[in-house]
């Protein structure tokens, strides 16, 4: 009995590391961003573009950035929502309200060999709806 109950932990172990690592893993496979409107279309970004990129002056120095009102007039034809929510790939969400698009900015952060996407607001002083590792936008 207790060898049938210790393979039983051991499997829920195996279980539970093997659930955790999946879930780190999950990646927009089809691009580094998705978009996705109102009417439920999605637009997926291969890369940020280059011409676009630009220098800001934040609280914790210059950053090389894309204006994200730049990316979505390129990128979409809608222009009728409100809300962006931004989503990141470790479950982390912001929704920011659309008077506020002039100020937001994405950049593209490469850190111990990963690369991933980042929103900055220069205007937020204290960074707290900074968001790392964005994987996907959507517009309400």
């Amino acid at each position: 009995m207790k060898k049938i109950l210790i393979i039983l932990l051991v499997l829920i172990s195996i279980l539970l590391v093997l659930a955790w690592l999946n879930s780190r893993q999950q990646t927009n496979h089809e691009g580094i961003l998705q978009i996705t409107t109102p009417d439920g279309k999605m637009k997926n970004l291969q890369a940020l573009p280059k011409k676009e990129l630009q220098t800001i002056t934040t609280s914790k120095g210059e950053m090389q950035v894309v204006a994200v009102s730049t990316l979505l007039k390129k990128n979409l034809n809608s222009d009728n929502w409100q809300n962006l929510i931004f989503y990141s790939s470790d479950g982390a969400q912001v929704q920011i309200n659309r008077t506020e698009l002039p100020l937001l900015y994405l950049s593209q952060i490469t850190k111990n060999q990963e690369n991933y996407l980042r929103l900055i607001i220069p205007s937020d002083s204290f960074s707290q709806r900074w968001l790392k590792k964005i994987n996907r936008i959507a517009l309400q």
